[in-house]
């Protein structure tokens, strides 16, 4: 490093007192952690043309990204568009700062996000952070020659005329203006989560089918769930909005004298929607916005394309009654049984902890629930933004959850619900 310095508040930096030689700009951001950082942002466009040929401003080769090229300092400094004029360091995932370390990060080194990695992510502010999402940029090599380009001249040889203002004065000016840097946000990733009723079935202790529903029926009030589907302005993510007061409700009318006894089976439907934003791995979409390999209508195996996906590796669901004294506590017998449902399984809270798969924040409100149940039945496939494909960007699984209700059961609320995350 010959000289360093921070941008000013409008993002201007000045170098002077350099000797001729050969140099290259790096551009550092993300130490300091917050909105920039390498996690949520990269380089815009690398906008040099990639031939050897004199009137390209760099000899920028996409297919070795890292490599150094050369800088055309003339080209440049008449280019009347500000763009900018470095590129992230790419690297790989030993070179901290650069895409793939950052990336390889981010990704808790391809285990998938756990919560406590989740935390600091959003945060954005832990000294692990900061440490792990910080990127380098940096320009071509700049040829600093001990003249411009002498061609031209508006000074004397001698006296106190003999004083450049330019770099095409006579004398003792050399300028390079405008090596330009510029950020944009990278395309966000973003699951949803959905749980939903599929089906409900009530068998009497006579064995009779008395309820076998999926929608509004005789005696069967069905609300669904009032479902967000409006996700996209463009091709751009909404902001995720929270959503109060939409959950879907379904009403059983029966005869109180015939409902001991009887079995209550409610099957759920969990959906994993991969809402985000379309990205791809490919170095050349990264640097210049071109993608040899895109997801298309036509696209049979997402595996033919370099579409980046998003996968769901474990989902949470609380079900049963919660073991506390609030008045707003649900109260039910619902019950478990793993032979029923072949994709879910029981975990203790201590596995929950130990897998690092929820905030500590919230382990004492799961403690609370008398059954915990999860499943990695989602993860076995790669979701791509619903914006290119529904039927791609969707996974599913059901849980069967049972009642038998009984006059012992005075505690029971009969109120059903099934939390997940």
């Amino acid at each position: 490093v010959v000289l360093q310095t921070q941008t000013d508040e409008n993002g201007n930096y000045l170098f002077t007192g350099f000797i001729p030689d050969e140099y290259f700009v790096r551009f550092i951001y993300g130490t300091y952690g917050g909105k920039y950082n390498g996690q949520d942002y990269k380089s815009t466009l690398y906008t040099q043309t990639v031939n050897q040929d004199d009137n390209d401003i760099s000899t920028f080769n996409i297919e070795s990204p890292d490599n150094e090229d050369i800088y055309n300092l003339k080209k440049a400094n008449y280019t009347e568009i500000r763009e900018s004029d470095a590129r992230d360091l790419y690297g790989d995932e030993t070179i901290k700062g650069s895409r793939q370390y950052v990336n390889n990060y981010c990704d808790n080194s391809g285990n998938g996000v756990t919560n406590k990695l989740a935390t600091e992510l959003k945060e954005q502010s832990s000294d692990e952070f900061k440490e792990n999402t910080y990127m380098i940029a940096n320009s071509a090599s700049i040829n600093i020659e001990i003249e411009y380009d002498r061609k031209e001249s508006e000074t004397s040889l001698t006296g106190s005329n003999n004083i450049g203002n330019g770099n095409y004065d006579l004398s003792s000016c050399y300028q390079l203006q405008n090596l330009d840097f510029g950020l944009i946000e990278r395309p966000k990733s973003q699951l949803e989560l959905i749980v939903e009723i599929a089906n409900v079935k009530v068998i009497l202790s006579n064995g009779q089918t008395l309820f076998d529903a999926s929608e509004k029926a005789t005696n069967v009030m069905w609300i669904s769930k009032d479902k967000n589907t409006d996700y996209y302005n463009g091709n751009l993510m909404k902001v995720p909005t929270v959503r109060t007061n939409t959950n879907g409700q379904i009403v059983l009318t029966m005869d109180k004298e015939i409902m001991h006894g009887a079995t209550v089976r409610l099957t759920y439907r969990v959906s994993a929607v991969n809402i985000g934003e379309v990205d791809y791995y490919d170095p050349k979409f990264y640097y210049i916005g071109q993608e040899d390999r895109p997801y298309t209508e036509n696209t049979v195996n997402v595996s033919d394309t370099n579409i980046v996906t998003t996968t769901l590796n474990t989902v949470i669901s609380y079900v049963g009654t919660q073991l506390t004294d609030e008045e707003v506590a649900t109260r039910n017998n619902l019950q478990f049984e793993k032979e029923q449902n072949t994709e879910w399984d029981i975990i203790t809270i201590d596995e929950i902890i130990n897998e690092k798969l929820l905030d500590n924040r919230l382990i004492e409100e799961a403690k609370k629930y008398s059954t915990i149940i999860q499943t990695d039945s989602l993860g076995t496939k790669e979701l791509v933004p619903i914006l290119v494909s529904q039927e791609n960007g969707i996974a599913e699984s059901k849980v069967l959850l049972i009642e038998t209700i009984t006059p012992e059961s005075s505690t029971d609320d009969r109120c059903y619900n099934c939390m997940a995350e």
